[in-house]
Order: C-alpha cells, then structure tokens, then sequence
C-alpha cells in the first residue's frame, strides 16, 4: 500500500533533509574548498540519533544477503571453574586462554566471524553448556556467557586491556575504564583483539550489548576519529596537568626541570620521542613541540590493536554505516547504558500467577530496585537476564520482564515458609519466581542474597556424575 512505502522511505528521507540542512548551513565552509562529504562527516553530531538508528537499521537489513540463508549457530563448552583457578593464579594464565572469553575465543576463532554478518536482532549466535552445571541453553547461558566474557576483558583475567592511569593515581574522569594495553602485541593477543571487535559488530546486529567499559580513546582510535589532549585528560589527567604545567613554567624554570624528550606510557615503559630524545633536554624554544610529541605518543598507545578490533567488527559491521555516529553514539548502541533506569524495568514487566502491578510483592520489589546501587541493580539483571545492561532503546526489548509468584514446594503458604525461600530465576525467559515475602526488608535481603550469591545455573537439569569430571 501507499502508506507502508512511505513507512519504507522515512528513514531515508529523513536522513536526506538532515543531510541537507546540514549542507545549508555550511555553505560558506564548502566555499574554502571542502567537500560536502567532510562537511557531513564533521557535522554528524548535529543529525538526530534516532534518525540515524533507522537508517542504520535498515542498512544492516540490506546488508544480509537472503540467498545465504541462516547463519549457523555454534555450540561450545565452557568450563567455568577453571577460569575462576586461573583468575585466581593469573601468573598461571598469563595469556588469559583459560579465562571466559579465552575459552569463548578458542571455540569462535576456528569458524571466523562472517556468519556474524548475517545475524538480525535477537539471534543467538552459539549454544553453550557449562561443564559440570546443568544448563538448556535457550537464550539465558549464552547471555551469561557473554557477560562474563567482558568482565573478564575488563580485569587482569586477560591482558587486553589495563585500568586507565585515572583509576591509579584516583583523579580525573574514567576512573572506572579500560585502556589498551600497548605490550600486549602477541599473535594471539592480536588475534583476540579481533575476537573482541566481532563481538562488537554482533552486538550491533543482535542488540545484546556488551558491558565493556571503554574511554574516547579506544572508541576513537577504532572508528578513526580524530583524538585531541581533552581525550588524553580524560584517562590521564595528571599528565595533561604537568604539560599544562610546564607551558606555565618560565623559561629558566624549564631549564632547571631538565626534562628530556621521553614519556612514559600506560604500561609503565618510558619511550623516547624523537631519536636520542633520552639524551636531549627540553628548552623553552621546544615547549610546545615537546608537549604535542607527548600528547601524540601517548594518543597513539593502542594503536595496532585498535587496527585489529577495527578489522573484527568490520567483519561484521562495515563502518562505514557508522561514519555519522559519534563515538558516544556507537558505545550506547554497542555497550548500552550501564546505568538501568528502574522505571523502564517496570514499563516491560509482564505479571503471572495472579500478580499485578498493584500487588504488595512487586510493589515491594521495584521499591527494593530503586534503593539498589548501581552495581546492585546490575548483579539483579544479571541473575533474572543474564546481562547486566538493558537494552539501548526500547525498539530493542525483545523480551518482556516476566514476575510469577513462587510458592513452597507442596504447596505450602504460610509466611514463615515463604519467608525462608529464596526467589528464582529463568534467564531464557527474563522470567523472575518471586516468593509474596511477609515484609519489604526480608524481600530485598533475600533478593540481594540470590544477586550476589545464586550464579550456578543448576535448575534446567542435574548434572549427572560425568559432567563432574569437567571440574578438573
């Protein structure tokens, strides 16, 4: 019909007006001699976010070929007591293989990324049984496993990424961040950092996002923008204050410093900035090439790994559909927002069992979430979903929040029983058993009690006597 072709054409037509204002306002630009390419390029903060999601969307549609037919889905196994020993030991494990997404790596390295090329919202891109656990997995594992395999890239477990200087000297923004770790240059490693742009690209497709905690820096340095000293202040900040600090100084003073042309990076190695730089001091006259040397080494930490996490999610995810996103932009729509708004919890929640959203226990349980921590609410969606960030918009909720009331085995209802019962979780189905607790206090310690204590996945089935041996 008439209307669904304009529904077909208003992602494009939308864009085709932005662009075009865009182009309006720049005129006196294109005049110096710039094409209107780099116009829009450079003015692509100024179009509208939602905007752009449609045309990205529809571009990502148009760029699964139908002939290929379904990607195929893998199946792996993960043993994750033997990540936990080699977390524990990491000199054991110096290359992380042990790890979660090491383990993962290994079993998606052999089949290549391109079958993440074809994947839409929702697809489920491997199976995995978790040794020695009992495990369907019909969504929730999967999740799990994902999520655990971030929070593995984000801590020594692997040895892609260190903790940005902001978190060591406790100043600054993005204290929380992760950085590139620039001696990790292996084969392996750089065969990882691949691994890990993939995953970036899949989830862009499948709208799981992962919970990576990256700075301007790496986003930057894989999408190809342009980095400036504000990104280096924001994961060293002290840096930048002692540059700030030396342009400050008076000429004498630079002297006296006798700061030679060396830096240090990161990882704690110093590196000389031209040749000699080790024996060569700094003069007033070399300030500010000094200080540009030093902003342009230290942005160019990361660089060859950030080359192999842009080859691994171009794999999967040309980007140059991302060319009029900001990096912010391509962050949400890869990691989400970690910060879980309650409120949107609530607006997805579907009710079972005789529940409403006017029942004493659900009251009760999103007054608890709303008096959770950050990082509280984060373990409780990992428990119910098996991912700790919502979805980036709501377009992308495949799944409702279901709550059912969970009673006593036998049937038995008195509060005391229910007060001694611990909820449960379905993270296949989003689905949350929710005992009706006599009291608010005892719903949130116990729900908090199952967030951070109930990670097994031991409900699907028993895990028989062989699946044992997947321990050692």
């Amino acid at each position: 019909s008439g209307g669904g072709k304009e529904e077909e054409d208003a992602p494009g037509a939308a864009m085709s007006m932005a662009m075009g204002a865009a182009a309006d306002a720049v005129v006196e630009l294109d005049d110096e001699g710039l094409s209107l390419s780099y116009i829009i390029h450079r003015l692509k903060g100024l179009y509208f976010t939602a905007t752009k999601a449609s045309v990205l969307e529809a571009l990502l549609q148009l760029s699964i070929n139908p002939n290929l037919g379904q990607p195929t889905q893998l199946r792996m196994t993960i043993n994750r007591p033997r990540a936990a020993k080699a977390r524990e030991d990491p000199a054991s494990d110096p290359d992380g293989v042990r790890s979660i997404f090491g383990q993962l790596f290994t079993s998606l390295r052999a089949g290549g990324y391109r079958d993440f090329a074809r994947a839409g919202k929702d697809w489920q891109a491997w199976a995995v049984d978790f040794a020695g656990e009992g495990s369907i997995d019909v969504g929730g594992p999967y999740r799990e496993s994902l999520t655990m395999a971030c929070a593995d890239l984000m801590s020594n477990a692997t040895p892609l990424f260190l903790h940005c200087p902001n978190f060591h000297t406790n100043t600054g923004l993005n204290r929380e961040k992760f950085v590139i770790n620039p001696a990790a240059t292996s084969p392996l490693a750089m065969a990882m950092y691949e691994c890990v742009g993939a995953l970036m690209g899949l989830a862009l497709r499948t709208k799981f996002t992962l919970p990576l905690d990256l700075p301007s820096t790496v986003w930057k340095q894989v999408l190809g923008d342009e980095m400036t000293e504000r990104d280096l202040e924001d994961v060293d900040k002290l840096c930048v204050q002692a540059l700030q600090g030396l342009r400050m100084l008076p000429a004498e003073e630079i002297v006296e410093a006798h700061q030679t042309f060396t830096t240090q990076l990161t990882g704690g190695n110093e590196v000389e900035l031209v040749d000699g730089g080790a024996e060569r001091q700094v003069t007033p006259d070399d300030v500010e090439t000094f200080c540009r040397l030093v902003v342009e080494a230290r942005l160019g930490e990361g660089a060859r790994q950030a080359r192999a996490i842009r080859k691994g999610f171009n794999t999967v995810v040309p980007l140059g559909m991302l060319s009029l996103f900001s990096w912010r932009e391509v962050e949400l729509l890869v990691c989400g927002d970690p910060n879980i708004d309650v409120e949107r919890l609530r607006a997805h929640a579907t009710y079972r069992g005789g529940l409403s959203k006017s029942s004493p226990t659900v009251k009760n349980l999103f007054r608890a979430l709303e008096s959770f921590t950050s990082e509280e609410r984060q373990l409780f969606l990992r428990f119910v979903w098996g991912r700790n960030r919502l979805p980036s918009s709501d377009a992308d909720w495949t799944q409702a929040f279901v709550i059912n009331p969970l009673a006593p085995a036998g049937g038995e209802r008195s509060e005391t029983k229910m007060d001694d019962m611990l909820p449960a979780a379905h993270t296949c189905f989003f689905q949350f058993d929710l005992p009706a607790y006599s009291t608010y206090d005892i719903l949130r310690s116990k729900v908090l009690y199952a967030c951070y204590h109930c990670q097994a996945i031991d409900t699907d089935f028993t895990a028989n006597e062989t699946s044992g041996a997947a321990f050692l």
